[in-house]
């Protein structure tokens, strides 16, 4: 595997397989899924409910582990990681915009959006003027001291993306990002995300709107936890 991946590829996963197990009952949520995203691709994750979309976004953002098979981010190997290696590869190298926003209630806007850029250990005074630099690119400056509570969805949301942003990250994961958003800012989100992966950052989204197929650069179907083969060709 290590021969042969592209000079382009910064996700490389092979023969993935995740296994919940109960003492009455194992669940094979992906089996030997393999899978291999260049740098600046818009790849749409997508398939019925219940098919592990979901599971194999938390693997690609290193919130979850696999059973089995191995992960390569940028050509490391980054299925043996600590949980603290782990945790600074999440802040360093991603980030990530969640259908329920994830936003912290008692910070303001613009404290909202800092905060990871602190937990890495940036000053004060730079994460507040990366975060309000990243809020006035989504033209929502002027909301920065609000708190979430005072925002539409479709705010909180452009706040949630502006937070993922913040770190510069090489890769966007995505779950369900418009499932809480009327059509209009829904579609203000998902062109964000299109023009992030014109830029060059790589997308990864689960989606259930088939619409959304249109802006990607390619998609993968899952069922039942396999890759359905003929969803990966580009579209």
């Amino acid at each position: 595997m290590n021969a042969t991946m592209s000079n382009k590829s910064i996700i490389e996963l092979s023969r993935i397989s995740k296994i919940f197990r109960t003492e009455q009952v194992e669940s094979h949520v992906l089996t030997d899924v393999d899978i291999t995203i260049d740098k600046g691709e818009f790849v749409l994750i997508a398939g019925p409910s219940g098919c592990g979309k979901s599971t194999l976004l938390s693997i690609l953002g290193l919130l979850d582990t696999p059973t089995s098979g191995a992960y390569r981010l940028a050509g490391h190997d980054v299925s043996k990681l600590s949980e603290g290696q782990r945790a600074d590869t999440r802040n360093r190298e991603m980030g990530f915009v969640f259908q329920s926003f994830n936003l912290i209630g008692n910070l303001s806007v613009v404290e909202n959006v800092e905060l990871p850029l602190i937990y890495r250990g940036m000053s004060k005074k730079e994460s507040r003027a990366r975060a309000e630099s990243v809020l006035n690119r989504l033209s929502i400056f002027e909301r920065r001291r609000h708190y979430p509570k005072q925002l539409s969805g479709g705010q909180q949301q452009r706040v949630a993306v502006a937070r993922a942003l913040a770190g510069d990250p090489q890769i966007i994961l995505a779950d369900e990002p418009t499932g809480n958003l009327d059509s209009k800012n829904g579609e203000i989100v998902i062109g964000l995300l299109e023009q992030l992966a014109e830029e060059g950052t790589t997308i990864c989204m689960v989606s259930h709107e088939e619409d959304h197929a249109r802006i990607a650069s390619r998609v993968v179907h899952l069922k039942d936890g396999l890759v359905n083969e003929a969803e990966l060709a580009k579209i």
